[in-house]
């Protein structure tokens, strides 16, 4: 029985204490954000596919290639329309495919295999746009390969098989007016949207810790006396917030390095070696025009260190304003999860560079890696510019409000939160 009711009084603890019960609010408001979010990007996804036009470019006039074309029109519902370059039709409808000259003669000749070009625009820094536009692109392949036996048949009397295989030769995007590989830029989107959900976990873990640093010293009943020593209680915020980066660089140092050596470690032993992560970066770097492998961990330092000091910062906020460790630690993991939601967010919807976006990540660290690199690519160095010098100055902001709550008599005990109303005397 003694044992049923501690349980019960840890329970109530928890159920009476305002910030277990905020938290919890902030997690189901979060979820369903999360969610409205991805629904929002998988239709969006979808209405491109179904709805987008697409520019069809015929630089071969027969009498072929012009019945193939209308009857891909009406697979497509109209939505193919006729254009006299490649370069145009991206730029007017946002994808373009080539009839390049010879298609007729190798399609009708029995040729295995047939090429078209193909182009498209992608004017954000997302894995879901460029898959939504290459899988459209897909979608007009496959509808050529069906068509092109039909058309033949139809025009010379002649069966053909259905194995014919249509493919595209020239995988260009257009981004944001600079010419890439497909491949090159998916994978630069890859890494690029990796590095925000390391920064978001790296930057909820340190304000936990920054938080618990405080928090625990109250409880010990140390904190009287560190702030009762001569010394500046700025240096007390930055001493903190240093201490707890390192320990947080530390553990994401761990962390990952043990994910990457248990994945390292299960991959099968081969005698042929693959493709070298150096040559990637190699190839990468060749098409971009700089080093990428420099530069992107150039986007994840700059990020990581203003995001450990506003986290750290933070963190010494919740912690001085919490009355013990356990309601600072309730206080801290929303944060955690909402940098993560930023980071999904990210990745889902993805970024339109531009002045707006710029001011925008001067609040979110998350969205520096995706500018850096846009700003690279376009070489716009004042949208990258403006979000780093916003963010130094709210690091600064958040570090200054931690200083003045430090000299206050409200860091010893934190705050009250009382829900209820008071009983008469």
């Amino acid at each position: 029985m003694v044992f049923i009711k501690l349980v019960k009084r840890e329970i109530k603890a928890f159920l009476k204490n305002p910030a277990f019960i905020i938290s919890i609010v902030l997690l189901l408001v979060m979820f369903v954000f999360i969610g409205s979010v991805t629904r929002t990007s998988i239709e969006q996804t979808q209405k491109l596919v179904l709805t987008s036009e697409v520019g069809v470019v015929l630089e071969e006039e027969t009498e072929f290639t012009k019945t193939l074309i209308l009857y891909l029109n009406q697979s497509f519902n109209g939505r193919i329309k006729q254009c006299s370059s490649l370069v145009e039709a991206v730029e007017k409808y946002g994808i373009g495919i080539s009839i390049p000259r010879g298609f007729t003669e190798n399609s009708t000749t029995g040729q295995p295999i047939v090429f078209l070009d193909a182009m498209f625009k992608v004017d954000s820094f997302s894995q879901s746009s460029i898959q939504a536009k290459a899988a459209l692109v897909d979608g007009v392949v496959k509808a050529f390969e069906s068509l092109i036996p039909i058309v033949t048949a139809q025009l010379y009397g002649v069966e053909q098989p259905l194995q014919i295989k249509v493919a595209t030769r020239y995988n260009r995007v257009l981004f944001y007016g600079r010419e890439v590989s497909q491949q090159i830029l998916f994978g630069l989107f890859v890494l690029g949207s990796f590095i925000p959900f390391i920064l978001g976990l790296v930057m909820g873990l340190n304000a936990g810790y920054a938080s618990q640093l405080v928090a625990y010293e109250k409880v010990e009943k140390a904190f009287e006396m560190l702030l009762a020593q001569p010394i500046k209680r700025s240096r007390i915020v930055a001493a903190k917030i240093i201490g707890a980066s390192v320990a947080t660089i530390i553990f994401g140092l761990v962390y990952f390095g043990g994910i990457f050596g248990m994945i390292y470690s299960s991959m099968p032993i081969q005698q042929e070696q693959g493709v070298e992560i150096g040559s990637v970066f190699e190839d990468m770097s060749r098409e971009l025009g700089f080093d990428v492998g420099l530069h992107l961990a150039v986007s994840f330092i700059i990020p990581l260190l203003l995001g450990l000091f506003q986290s750290g910062a933070m963190g010494i906020i919740l912690g001085s304003l919490s009355q013990d460790e356990r309601t600072a630690s309730v206080l801290s993991t929303p944060i955690t999860l909402v940098y993560i939601a930023i980071a999904m967010i990210t990745m889902y919807i993805g970024l339109e560079v531009n002045i707006y976006t710029s001011i925008l990540a001067g609040f979110v660290p998350l969205i520096l890696p995706a500018i850096y690199l846009v700003s690279l690519i376009t070489g716009s160095i004042i949208n990258l510019l403006i979000p780093v010098a916003l963010n130094v100055l709210i690091t600064v902001l958040l570090v200054i409000v931690a200083i003045v709550i430090f000299n206050r008599d409200i860091v010893i005990l934190g705050v009250k939160i009382k829900i209820g109303r008071r009983e008469a005397p």
